[in-house]
């Protein structure tokens, strides 16, 4: 008696999970179009659609305008005093001269950060604002400076603060929403094959054996995935436990077993 092969889905990434159940639902649509398959074709359908819709949603954040609002502003800041700093040294004053020498110092040590990644910019410009705070009262007032200063760092936390709320944001949208739906999805593809190896049983072969065999076709195509994946994380743990051990032969004349360390996906 044809029967859909079991195997664990759980194991599939999200977007592998969601392109196999896909094919099935592909599938189901056009074999599974007596009466009688409705109603579990349409709660697969449905489990499914509601999966595909969180993650589309998981894609999108609130918090991605208000980013981006944060890093022009700090951008065309920097740019400004960047600028600045540039004329400071020809003041006319040789207080303010000597003060401009020393900021305008501080930014060439890191240039135009404004078209870098977010990473290495803020990251950069963190550094630079720690130069920045070193600077005398006497050289600040000198250069009149401190209002730059002190509107860089607003700029530089508001980028930070947004960016924070977007990861946090991020980070709840995939672990609540895709997590659940997948779930859902997940547990309604393990109901829909159930039914149909019931049916097959009940009802016979004849409906239901072009589906099976369909689905059976993708189920081994995630099982080779799996499969391939379990292959190259156990080559790599032995590839690493192989160099470890190397090493510590050079150093110690021991041998060192590191395979167990790198446990297989």
């Amino acid at each position: 008696m044809k029967q859909i092969e079991n195997f664990k889905i759980g194991n599939l990434r999200t977007e592998e999970d969601f392109g196999f159940q896909k094919r099935v639902e592909t599938a189901a649509l056009a074999m599974l179009d007596q009466e009688s398959d409705k109603a579990m074709v349409d709660a697969y359908v449905a489990a499914l659609a509601q999966f595909d819709a969180a993650l589309k949603q998981s894609q999108k954040n609130s918090q991605t305008e208000a980013v981006t609002e944060a890093d022009a502003a700090f951008d065309a800041l920097y740019t400004n005093a960047y600028a600045l700093a540039r004329i400071l040294p020809a003041h006319p004053t040789a207080e303010a001269a000597e003060a401009g020498k020393v900021i305008l110092a501080m930014f060439d040590k890191y240039g135009s950060i404004t078209r870098l990644g977010y990473n290495e910019e803020y990251g950069a410009a963190h550094n630079l604002l720690q130069d920045l705070a070193t600077l005398t009262a006497d050289q600040l007032t000198a250069t009149a400076f401190t209002p730059w200063l002190e509107a860089l760092n607003l700029a530089c936390a508001r980028f930070q603060i947004a960016r924070e709320s977007k990861a946090t944001e991020d980070a709840a949208r995939v672990t609540g929403l895709v997590k659940d739906a997948r779930t859902a999805a997940d547990t309604a593809y393990k109901t829909l094959v159930q039914k149909v190896n019931a049916l097959c049983v009940v009802m016979g072969e004849e409906h239901y054996a072009a589906f099976i065999d369909q689905v059976n076709v993708y189920v081994a195509d995630a099982q080779a995935t799996l499969k391939s994946r379990a292959t190259r994380s156990a080559n790599k743990s032995t590839e690493e436990g192989e160099e470890s051990t190397e090493n510590g032969e050079q150093s110690t004349d021991t041998d060192t077993d590191t395979s167990n360390e790198y446990p297989i996906e």
